[in-house]
């Protein structure tokens, strides 16, 4: 927990900046006496309550306070009392309060600010001494009031008085929660887990604070040094543990409760949620009325009907634990009998009355197990359908629920198991397609769960050989050619993808025409034509929800569409649909999916230049797939890790993940782009020339398998890193071969770079800065200037300037050679700038003059000039001088 703000005290004020502004309008206005603030238990209205009093008070403003209870309510005066004048006589009202308004004025006649928490239980007699206090301009109330109190006579006359503003605190929305998570732990929270918190919230503060004391006490919360996020136990098992005060908290909610509204809330935290009808079985109707005027349940549409279900997750939560065993199992039976002797007609219902008979340790029919195994998995529920089918006897097992079970447990990262299963359903496979279903299953699970490539299509390779016909061909080609395009080699992905059919119905299996949908789209983009990519990808998604089978989630095509849009230069709409994408799957509890839509949002957002949310985004695909056991996202998310981290100038991050990234399987998308991080690793050391020949050495490995997109990147950042000679031509060769905007681009910077050509650095820059790619507009615009300070315009320098510094506002905490060296008013060669960010990391004039082949006087030579440009004296200076941390000795 080191690193945490007083995670016991008071927490963070977050989501209330607008209430407060109104609250400081309110205080200044002449015809304003007060605010009251209502809301539901929990949200945060005491709290409120009292930064408003603070900045009061901070306003020059004297600040009481009171607070009304129970206790105190049949004691006249008793929630004031310490407000009141000693020996006040109240005998005759006028002069009583005469006497409490002199007490109550400061020596300046200012207002007092009186904080009151719960309002309603206000005594009658305080509340009107209040209100007449109101009328007078003596105090200005701030009050708090729980949803649904009951108001007496006085306090309905006091809170209505003329001049309180009145609002309702709302819970806190899920980007809220996830801010304020990173606010008290102190560092990145996994957007998952912040995901995981709101739906167990519903944005509750108080109930967010409890869950988080109580989850890093038992260790369920926990940080790997890039992200806070839950623990495998706690994903798997989907349960976090909260507080024993939480629990107390909700235990004293539902004691409203009478014993029928109690047996009709065990059987909701039990069951999840009961028809309208089911739940009139277990209590009368004034019973159901009484519990949704007490804001414990609620009824909600569906479909034509009606069900209802307990307010909040939690107090499902803690019910639940709460209900004996034997009742828990005489409750989901009694349920599952109910829904069946109607007819199981709702959707859902068989797998409702399925998994009730599973929870309760009793058996299920073969066929209604068979049936609600295939309604969990067109929801994409894989741990419902593990849970399903293994309850199926042995005898009853088919290829068909044996290839449904194995792809479940390859989704919830279960391999070798799901590996075991599949082999039985080729075993007992009686159809050509559907051993084919099968090989891919396989095939897939060694590849993106397993990370054993060559086992992969190996599969493939022995279902080929027994099989026959086109058709089977075609499938196994289109698997085949799946797999190589996300392992590295594009070139001969291709023409197999290619024999992919038109539509899904002349397929020899949904599954497979799915899975190559959903690859081809990314495929074409990463190939030099995201143009055909994005429209792919499109069609591929729209026949994926048509269909919505397979052992794919019917939106991964959007995964292709990403890859397409970001490489055409909408890197903004890249990140919309990436940022959509992952919060639908999240809800949906698909992880797969979400391993790798964070993945490729990791990449948009390096595409952007913002190292930050690139390295927050690698690291939560890294979490997620260490979770659930997907292992071949690791190596690919551990080097864009690495790279983001060394672009932000956590050198020693980069290195330990570079170095983590090489203990995991190679994947091989993105061909050559796992070298980034080495190469800035080297470009943060002043290795400029080394980084710049690492990458070019990259690009061509890139060139060799068919990524255009890949090699197109590498060479930008040889171009970035002083190899701009070099790359630009082999850039322009790509622009004219490829149809993306991008890749135009980078082309034109690479060219720009080579001529120090201010007016085409300038117009590069702002096509990039259009599309969203800001570090690359940054660096482009940077370099202008200093081609126009050098050419003696000031002016167009200054513009210039001004450009880079609206491109750097995206990229927070980015600092590249390019950008650092420029902010010197007295700008180096590429060579001097190299040589300068060598020396201030404290290599000799010898170690510097073996790296890049110079003689030790030739590097000598060149530091005097750099001395006399930057105005410093001696090496020491270097690092200050650059922006760098300086390990040089003089």
């Amino acid at each position: 927990m080191a690193g945490l703000v007083d995670i016991g005290g008071r927490w963070p004020l977050v989501g209330r900046d607008e209430l407060l502004s109104e609250f400081q309008r309110l205080l200044g206005g002449s015809r304003n006496s007060g605010l009251m603030i209502q809301g539901a238990a929990g949200v945060g209205k005491s709290r409120l309550a009292v930064e408003c009093a603070e900045a009061a008070e901070a306003s020059g403003w004297h600040v009481g306070r009171a607070v009304a209870t129970e206790a105190a309510s049949g004691v006249p005066l008793g929630a004031i009392a310490h407000l009141l004048p000693v020996g006040v006589d109240f005998s005759d009202p006028q002069q009583g309060f005469e006497a409490v308004a002199t007490r109550l004025r400061s020596a300046e006649g200012r207002s007092l600010l009186l904080l009151v928490d719960d309002v309603p239980l206000l005594d009658g007699a305080s509340a009107q001494l209040l209100r007449e206090l109101l009328e007078a301009n003596v105090i200005f109330l701030v009050g708090t009031a729980r949803q649904g109190q009951i108001h007496s006579d006085a306090v309905r006359r006091l809170v209505s008085s003329e001049g309180i503003y009145h609002t309702d605190l709302k819970e806190l929305t899920k980007d809220q929660v996830a801010e304020l998570l990173q606010r008290v732990l102190g560092g990145p929270v996994g957007r998952q887990t912040a995901h995981e918190f709101y739906e167990r919230t519903v944005g509750n503060p108080l109930f967010i604070r409890e869950l988080v004391l109580g989850a890093l006490a038992s260790g369920d919360l926990e940080s790997d040094g890039e992200v806070w996020g839950l623990t495998r136990g706690s994903v798997v098992s989907g349960a976090v543990v909260g507080t024993q005060h939480l629990a107390e908290l909700i235990s004293a909610r539902l004691v409203a409760a009478d014993p029928r509204g109690r047996l009709l809330l065990e059987t909701l935290a039990v069951c999840g949620e009961l028809s309208l009808t089911g739940a009139l079985t277990v209590a009368p109707a004034e019973v159901l009325e009484g519990l949704e005027e007490a804001g414990l349940v609620r009824r909600q549409p569906d479909q034509r009907r009606q069900s209802v279900v307990i307010v909040h997750p939690l107090y499902s939560d803690i019910l639940r634990t709460r209900v004996p065993y034997l009742r828990r199992r005489e409750i989901l039976l009694a349920q599952a009998q109910f829904i069946e002797a109607y007819g199981a007609r709702r959707k859902g219902d068989v797998l409702r009355t399925v998994s009730w008979r599973l929870a309760a340790g009793a058996n299920a029919n073969s066929e209604l197990l068979i049936e609600a195994a295939a309604h969990a998995r067109h929801a994409h529920d894989y741990t419902q359908v593990v849970h399903v089918l293994e309850a199926l006897p042995a005898s009853d097992h088919t290829s068909s629920t044996r290839l449904m079970l194995g792809e479940a447990l390859s989704e919830v990262g279960r391999s070798e198991e799901a590996e075991t299963i599949l082999l039985e359903a080729a075993d007992s496979a009686t159809e050509e397609n559907e051993a084919l279903a099968v090989a891919a299953a396989r095939s897939m699970n060694h590849f993106l769960v397993g990370a054993e490539t060559n086992k992969a299509l190996g599969v493939l390779n022995e279902t080929q050989y027994r099989s026959e016909g086109l058709k089977a061909d075609r499938a196994i080609s289109v698997t085949r050619g799946s797999i190589l395009a996300l392992s590295g080699r594009l070139t001969e992905a291709l023409p197999l993808l290619a024999e992919l059919e038109e539509s899904v119905d002349d397929a020899a299996d949904a599954s497979i025409w799915l899975l190559g949908s959903s690859v081809i789209g990314g495929a074409m983009a990463m190939s030099g034509d995201p143009e055909t990519g994005k429209k792919i990808a499109r069609q591929g998604f729209e026949a994926n929800e048509q269909i919505g089978l397979g052992f794919n989630h019917p939106e991964m095509p959007l995964v292709s569409l990403i890859i397409s849009l970001s490489e055409t230069g909408e890197i903004d709409e890249a990140r919309r649909v990436g940022e959509q994408a992952f919060n639908d799957f999240a809800a949906a509890q698909a992880p797969l999916p979400r391993v790798w839509i964070a993945y490729h949002m990791g990449r948009v957002e390096w595409l952007s230049g913002n190292a930050a949310a690139s390295r927050r985004w690698y690291a939560e695909s890294i979490a997620l797939a260490r979770n659930h056991g997907h292992r071949m996202a690791l190596q690919p998310a551990f080097a864009g890790l690495a790279a983001a981290a060394a672009l932000l100038g956590d050198t020693p991050a980069a290195e330990k993940a570079l170095r983590q990234s090489w203990g995991h399987p190679h994947m091989g998308i993105f061909a050559g782009e796992e070298r980034l991080a080495e190469a800035w690793i080297k470009a943060t050391s002043g290795a400029l020339t080394s980084a710049s020949e690492l990458l070019m050495e990259a690009a061509e490995a890139a060139a060799a398998t068919g990524y255009i997109t890949s090699q197109a990147m590498i060479l930008t950042d040889a171009a970035r890193l002083g190899g701009a000679r070099l790359a630009a031509p082999a850039l322009a060769k790509l622009a004219s071969q490829g149809e993306g905007d991008l890749v135009v681009a980078r082309a034109k910077l690479a060219a720009a770079f080579a001529a120090d050509d201010p007016e085409l650095l300038m117009d590069v820059a702002e096509k990039l800065s259009a599309s969203g790619v800001h570090l690359l507009a940054a660096e482009a615009a940077t370099a202008a200037a200093t081609a126009w300070r050098r050419k003696g315009r000031p002016r167009k320098a200054a513009s210039a300037a001004q450009a880079a510094a609206r491109s750097i506002a995206h990229c927070p905490g980015v600092r590249t050679p390019l950008l650092r060296t420029a902010e010197i008013e007295t700008p180096l060669t590429n060579r001097e700038r190299e040589i300068a960010l060598l020396a201030a990391t404290g290599r000799s004039s010898k170690q510097i003059a073996d790296q890049l082949m110079l003689s030790a006087r030739t590097v000598d030579n060149h530091l005097q000039r750099i001395f006399s440009k930057l105005g410093v004296t001696s090496r020491r200076g270097l690092g200050p001088a650059l922006g760098v941390p300086s390990d040089a000795a003089d």
